[in-house]
């Protein structure tokens, strides 16, 4: 019996959206991890065909071992990485045996996932992607734009809000984003899945909080504002406090605990010109952390003490 697995990324309607076409498409088992546990994720593989692994970017710390991973599992199974992520430079990439790339910077994973499985899926899945595109603000690349020209916007604008906040309220509980999953992949619109309009509400609520906090606390620098995500979703934070104070580029970070570094999210305007997630991946590598990303949006970890070199750098090149 053939075992089609998919690791897909947990923390966004994109890896969610490809998860669930990939379930519709190939009747695939789903994992959804993040970035701090998908390597583990791909270690603990050792009875598969086919792997999915879809809009989990590289980044200087993870490439090396992705790619160790990679040349381990395909010996016993086909790999097909779907990634809209700037291709990390400089490492050992696996052979083209039993190991796909389907790249693209202009559209999301679950763009090129429905493009890639269009002719056996049903007509209407490709709303599921159109989700995808809009929260991950590539809905003018050349798959998503046609794709939503299939569908009325205000309702796509309705589903995919709802959509993305539930997710944003239901992060750590993989149970339920796994039934949003399941539902996706049944063609059920996200207003109907059990849980979502409830989770999505929630998430509403707490936004209108923390604009508030945003009001208070936010500091607005040339180029861009920046707050303390807290507790709060950092790149729902970070593109807050960019729409608030009006700048091109808007910045979240979160101290945790006992840890050395600072985690920081970034996103940019649709109109911002430069590249985002180079500058990060840049200033990072500088500080002594990594990061990248995409041209809007993009993050990474630092130590503690380089948050204000960072910060007064970004002032620099933005």
């Amino acid at each position: 019996m053939r075992r089609v697995l998919c690791l897909s990324h947990s923390t966004d309607v994109d890896g969610i959206a490809s998860a669930a076409l990939l379930k519709l498409a190939k009747n695939a088992e789903v994992k959804l991890v993040d970035y701090g546990d998908f390597i583990e994720a791909l270690r603990d593989i050792s009875n598969a065909s086919e792997l999915y692994i879809c809009d989990l970017g590289l980044s200087p710390e993870t490439a090396q071992l992705f790619f160790n991973e990679v040349n381990r599992i395909k010996g016993i199974a086909k790999i097909t990485y779907i990634d809209h992520h700037p291709k990390v430079r400089g490492y050992r990439y696996a052979s083209k045996a039993n190991f796909r790339v389907i790249h693209s910077l202009k559209d999301c994973a679950a763009a090129l996932t429905y493009n890639e499985f269009r002719n056996v899926l049903p007509k209407n899945a490709s709303v599921i992607a159109a989700y995808a595109a809009l929260t991950d603000y590539l809905e003018n690349g050349p798959i998503a734009s046609q794709i939503l020209d299939l569908h009325d916007r205000i309702h796509l604008y309705y589903e995919a809000a709802m959509l993305a906040y539930a997710i944003e309220w239901l992060r750590g509980a993989p149970k339920k984003l796994a039934s949003i999953v399941d539902g996706l992949s049944r063609l059920v619109y996200p207003h109907k899945i059990k849980g979502v309009a409830e989770a999505a509400s929630r998430q509403a609520e707490r936004v209108l909080v923390f604009l508030k906090r945003i009001r208070k606390e936010g500091v607005v620098k040339r180029g861009y504002a920046y707050v303390d995500a807290g507790v709060f979703p950092k790149g729902l934070a970070a593109n807050l406090v960019r729409c608030f104070f009006e700048t091109p580029v808007g910045l979240a970070y979160k101290l945790k605990t006992n840890s050395p570094y600072i985690e920081l999210s970034l996103r940019a305007s649709s109109h911002y010109s430069k590249d985002l997630g180079s500058i990060t991946q840049r200033l990072a590598s500088e500080v002594g952390g990594f990061g990248g990303g995409h041209s809007k949006a993009s993050g990474a970890r630092i130590p503690r003490e380089s948050l204000q070199r960072f910060l007064q750098a970004l002032e620099e090149l933005l």
